[in-house]
């Protein structure tokens, strides 16, 4: 009996100690997520630029990056927002 009662006091003593490191873990998460989300929008112009520099036309230039931009701010929001979602789930 005084056995089982050390190793349940040791397994108590490591879930405390491991639980406070993955506490950072999920606020590192929040924290990514948040800024992904608040910097999507700036896809769209670091996109368009990129497409305009890249093609001799520069209306298409314009119209592609418009396009790839906003693709790519949806898709990195969207990763934001899982982020911020799934927090608490340690992967």
């Amino acid at each position: 009996m005084k056995i089982n009662n050390k190793v349940l006091m040791f397994s108590l003593m490591v879930l405390c100690f491991t639980s406070t490191a993955h506490a950072n873990r999920g606020m590192d998460k929040v924290k990514s997520g948040a800024k992904a989300i608040f910097t999507s929008p700036l896809e769209i112009g670091t996109n368009t630029l990129e497409q305009v520099n890249k093609n001799d036309n520069k209306l298409f230039g314009l119209i592609a990056g418009l396009l790839e931009g906003s693709g790519q701010m949806v898709n990195k929001a969207i990763g934001g927002l899982v982020d911020v979602v799934t927090f608490p789930i340690d992967c």
